[in-house]
């Protein structure tokens, strides 16, 4: 019962954890959960090599091995060597024809900037556009706070722009997003604001955390025009 408890307190995304030191992790990792899946139980013989097998025969391109030896030389007669992309070719010189806008944040620069505000934040804002959330979505920057040196960082999920889609919409998002992430629903505008008190509490509940330090940074981060 109390293995079963701290699992669920470890997946859960709203628990946190301030000093993972002082936690034994390692003893509420189930053993039994990584032994590889049995086979037989999800899909017996002989259902799969028996007489009354259900499995569909594969299409090849020959059944007996003439026919194999006939298809692979047909192949050889018609290689042609010019047409061939895989040969590696040598140059002299090569020219980089590519748009401009592919090589748009692919530089060292902004990939440094992205590190920057990282380590030197407590609470990190991902801004996403609620017009296409997963889209805008940055799985290596969740994949990098989930490590054990990032366990102390707090990641919030912001949909920007909720007044171009339906009340519904909205509401679904904030509603699966937020088994993962504190998920919150922002507007930005001079007469009708919207999410802003919200996330000033959050941040508050989040400072409460840290009681050792001051105050606390926060840090946004996002894909161009999410609306940061």
């Amino acid at each position: 019962g109390i293995a079963l408890s701290g699992l669920s307190k470890v997946a859960d995304p709203y628990t946190v954890i301030l000093k993972s030191k002082k936690l034994p992790l390692s003893l509420l990792n189930d053993p039994k959960a990584s032994k590889n899946t049995n086979l037989t139980k999800v899909e017996s013989f002989e259902s799969t090599f028996g007489k009354k097998k259900q499995r569909k025969r594969p299409k090849l391109g020959g059944y007996e091995l003439s026919d194999l030896l006939s298809k692979a030389g047909e192949a050889t007669e018609s290689y042609d060597p010019g047409k061939d992309t895989n040969i590696a070719q040598d140059f002299d010189f090569t020219v980089e024809a590519r748009d401009c806008v592919l090589n748009k944040g692919q530089s060292k620069r902004i990939w440094g900037e992205l590190h920057k505000v990282i380590d030197s934040s407590d609470v990190i804002i991902q801004v996403l556009d609620i017009r296409d959330p997963m889209g805008t979505r940055c799985s290596y920057v969740e994949q990098l706070l989930k490590r054990a040196k990032a366990q102390h960082k707090h990641l919030i999920l912001l949909l920007n722009k909720c007044d171009l889609v339906p009340t519904w919409v909205t509401s679904r998002w904030i509603k699966l997003l937020s088994r993962e992430y504190p998920t919150l629903a922002f507007h930005a505008s001079i007469r009708n604001p919207f999410g802003k008190g919200a996330l000033m509490q959050l941040l508050r509940q989040f400072g409460q955390l840290h009681k050792d330090k001051k105050h606390i940074s926060v840090g946004f981060f996002g894909y161009p025009n999410v609306g940061k």
